[in-house]
C-alpha cells in the first residue's frame, strides 16, 4: 500500500500556519479591545476628576463671591449713612450759622439761661445786669463757635470717608462683575464635561456591546458539530492512550 506522506504533512503545514494566523488575528482583535476599552476608562475617570476640580473651584468662587457681595452691601450702607450725617451736617451749620448772625443783630434766643430775669424792667442794678447779660452773651457767641468749629471739622473729614466708601464700592462692585462671570464660564465648562462624559460613556457602551456581539459570533463559530466532536474524541482518545502507555 502506497501512502503520500507529503500530502499529508502538506495539509498539516497548512492547518497550523492557519490556525497559527487565526490566533493571531483573535489574539489582535482582543488586544485591540482591551486597549480601546482601558482608554474609553481612563477618559471617562479623566473627564470626571477634571469636572470635580472645576465644580469645587465653582463653590469656592460662589463661597467668594457671597463674602463679596455681603462687604459690597456694608460698605454701601456706610456710604448712604455718610451721605446723610453730610447732609445733617451741612444743615446743623447752616443753622448755626444763622443764630450766630441774630446774635450778631441783637436777637437774644429766647431760651438763653436767666434772660427774662435779666431782661427785667426793674430799674435796679443795671452795672450787674448789663455784665451779667454781656458774659451770657459771650457764652452764647462761644458755644455757637464751638458748635460751628466742630460741624466744619465734620464737614472736612466726611468728603474723604465718602470718598473712600465710593473706591471701596466700585472695587467691590468689579471684583463681583468678575467673579460672577467666573461662575458663568465655570458653569459653561461644567456642561461641556457632560457632554463630554456622556459621549465617552455612550463609546465606551458601544464597545462592550460589539464586544458582546463578536463573542457570541465567535462562540458559534467555534461550537463544533457532533461528528466532528466524536472524530476529536477518538483521536484524542488514542492519543491519551499511546502517552499512557508509554
Amino acid at each position: 500500500m502506497k501512502i503520500d506522506i507529503r500530502r499529508v504533512e502538506s495539509k498539516r503545514t497548512g492547518m497550523e500556519e492557519e490556525m497559527a494566523q487565526v490566533s493571531k488575528s483573535l489574539q489582535t482583535v482582543l488586544a485591540r479591545f482591551k486597549r480601546a476599552l482601558k482608554y474609553r476608562k481612563t477618559q471617562r475617570e479623566k473627564l470626571f476628576d477634571e469636572a470635580a476640580k472645576v465644580a469645587r473651584r465653582r463653590m469656592e468662587t460662589a463661597k467668594i463671591l457671597k463674602d463679596v457681595v455681603i462687604k459690597l452691601d456694608k460698605t454701601k450702607s456706610s456710604l448712604e449713612r455718610g451721605s446723610v450725617k453730610l447732609a445733617q451736617t451741612e444743615k446743623e451749620e447752616s443753622a448755626l450759622k444763622g443764630k450766630y448772625k441774630e446774635l450778631l443783630m441783637g436777637r437774644i434766643p429766647a431760651d438763653a439761661e436767666g434772660i427774662d430775669e435779666i431782661l427785667s424792667d426793674n430799674g435796679h442794678d443795671l452795672a450787674r445786669r448789663k455784665k451779667i447779660f454781656l458774659n451770657r452773651l459771650e457764652d452764647a457767641f462761644a458755644e455757637l463757635d464751638r458748635k460751628i468749629e466742630e460741624t466744619r471739622r465734620q464737614k472736612g473729614e466726611l468728603p474723604a470717608t465718602l470718598e473712600k466708601y465710593k473706591k471701596t464700592v466700585n472695587y467691590y462692585e468689579r471684583k463681583s462683575g468678575i467673579l460672577k462671570k467666573t461662575l458663568k464660564m465655570y458653569k459653561s465648562e461644567l456642561v461641556n464635561y457632560d457632554s463630554e462624559i456622556a459621549d465617552t460613556i455612550e463609546q465606551e457602551e458601544l464597545l462592550l456591546q460589539e464586544y458582546t456581539d463578536f463573542s457570541e459570533r465567535l462562540g458559534a463559530v467555534a461550537s463544533i458539530p457532533g461528528s466532528m466532536e466524536r472524530l476529536l474524541e477518538k483521536n484524542l482518545g488514542e492519543t491519551n492512550g499511546n502517552n499512557s502507555s508509554l
